[in-house]
């Protein structure tokens, strides 16, 4: 009998005892994880702003801790990475505690303070480099400056509507926000820009800030985005607004055109706007003029628009040849009247190509040609030689014409010409677009009669290519 219960006794031993290390193996271990060291961060606060990359979750204590819970898990905080919100989703840390297992836990908070625990950084010292930790969060520059461009520098600005700057622009620093005396200044203040700055991984799709300093208002210099001012003396472009200036290469406006969006809230500036290819952007574009065949600077113009701001888009003037000009000729030939006959290039100041090979303005041909006659003269009595008078036109690009000339089938008598320095291109008489956009078909030109003279009757047309001669 005693025996027996000795074995019962035994085996109830051994039972309890499995069960009790079952039971404790994990807790056991936890607690056997102990913090060693736990401190406050006095780093630069600009070198301790992170994006949470989501290869860590974030928890009430280190992760490894006896009674350590999520606070928000991996996927959660990948999410956070690539958030499109003002900046609220950033992390600031405060705080590195060691583990006796060499791991380094930071303590943080988003900057909108929807979430704070401790996350994983990884086996180095984060007090030291706060700038380069690893586990769970990458360190991120919240705003990055810029230089001050001339124009930017050199403009008066006002508010676009109630005053309100920033000590610095909005959710790029924790607890640092809205300049409360900015209040009192006025919408007709005079502004200075002297600082110029960028948010930063999509925050605000990436929004341009300027430093403002208030000459009638002081207290309320600081940052405020850019699309809120706007230049003394323009219209107020509103939040569902863009306004898109037409410049040439110059940087002079062609001229300017706002655009609203009613999907203001859900659609960006840039996709609004289109491409240099494409959209809104380019089917407004000044007529006469057209997109230059190099896209990037109009791309990146587009791509870093505003709503309640301002792009500019380059654009180049059309370059005009004999049949591209803007019609100008009205003639009767056999009893028919015909009118918007293609031609006259000095008249319209048509962009050509010289036999010398320079493309440009006629005018600056005529303006070359009349300098080489003038300031070339040592005296008024001075004889000009033809070499002389030859050399002139060929220094100008003026010593070869093209010849458009209409003849009537009856008699073959010219009728009408038009010339140009430059060889035209006949595909822009006969059909197809002309460099100016806009239909050449010889039918649209030739107006009401041009059935009739394209029936078989009424003009012709031919080039002669002549060269000045002297006898």
């Amino acid at each position: 009998m005693r025996t027996r219960l000795g074995k019962a006794i035994l085996f109830s031993a051994a039972v309890f005892g499995v069960s009790a290390f079952v039971a404790t193996n994990t807790p056991v271990h936890a607690a056997s994880v102990k913090v060693t060291s736990n401190r406050a961060l006095s780093n630069n606060v600009n070198s301790r702003n992170y994006l949470a990359n989501g290869s860590n979750a974030l928890y009430n204590k280190a992760g490894v801790l006896e009674g350590a819970r999520v606070v928000a898990g991996k996927s959660t905080l990948a999410g956070l990475r690539t958030k499109g919100d003002a900046g609220q989703s950033y992390f600031r840390g405060y705080r590195v505690a060691r583990l006796s297992n060499g791991s380094y836990y930071m303590k943080v908070v988003s900057f909108d303070k929807s979430y704070r625990g401790w996350i994983y950084v990884g086996k180095s010292n984060a007090a030291a480099n706060t700038q380069s930790v690893s586990g769970g969060l990458t360190y991120t520059e919240t705003f990055k400056r810029s230089s001050v461009d001339s124009d930017i520098a050199s403009a008066t600005y006002n508010f676009k509507s109630t005053p309100l700057t920033y000590t610095q622009p909005d959710w790029t620093q924790y607890k640092v926000g809205r300049n409360t005396k900015s209040t009192s200044a006025s919408t007709t203040d005079s502004l200075k820009v002297t600082a110029v700055g960028t948010k930063t991984n999509g925050r605000d799709n990436n929004a341009t800030y300027y430093y403002v300093e208030d000459a009638n208002t002081p207290a309320a210099n600081g940052w405020i985005k850019a699309a809120d001012v706007v230049k003394a003396g323009q219209s107020v472009v509103n939040a569902n607004q863009v306004k898109v200036n037409y410049v040439d290469g110059d940087g002079n406006i062609v001229s300017s055109q706002t655009f609203t969006n009613p999907n203001y809230q859900t659609q960006s500036a840039a996709n609004y706007l289109g491409t240099s290819i494409s959209g809104t952007v380019v089917n407004s574009i000044p007529s006469g003029y057209s997109a230059p065949a190099d896209a990037s600077a109009n791309n990146a113009a587009i791509a870093a628009a505003q709503y309640g701001g301002e792009v500019n888009f380059t654009v180049t003037k059309n370059q005009a040849n004999l049949f591209s000009v803007s019609p100008k000729y009205s003639v009767t030939v056999n009893t028919k009247s015909y009118s918007s006959l293609p031609g006259d290039p000095v008249g319209q100041d048509a962009v050509v190509t010289g036999n010398d090979g320079v493309t440009e303005k006629m005018s600056a041909k005529l303006a070359k040609l009349a300098a080489a006659t003038t300031t070339n003269a040592t005296s008024q009595t001075q004889v000009f030689r033809t070499a002389d008078i030859q050399k002139a036109l060929s220094d100008a690009g003026l010593d070869k014409f093209y010849i458009l000339e209409y003849t009537g089938f009856d008699t073959n008598q010219p009728v009408s010409t038009a010339s140009a320095t430059g060889q035209p291109n006949l595909s822009g008489l006969l059909g197809g677009t002309n460099s100016l956009g806009g239909s050449s078909d010889l039918t649209s030109l030739l107006g009401s009669a041009g059935s009739d003279v394209l029936g078989g009757s009424g003009l012709s047309w031919y080039f002669i290519r002549s060269w000045w001669s002297f006898r």
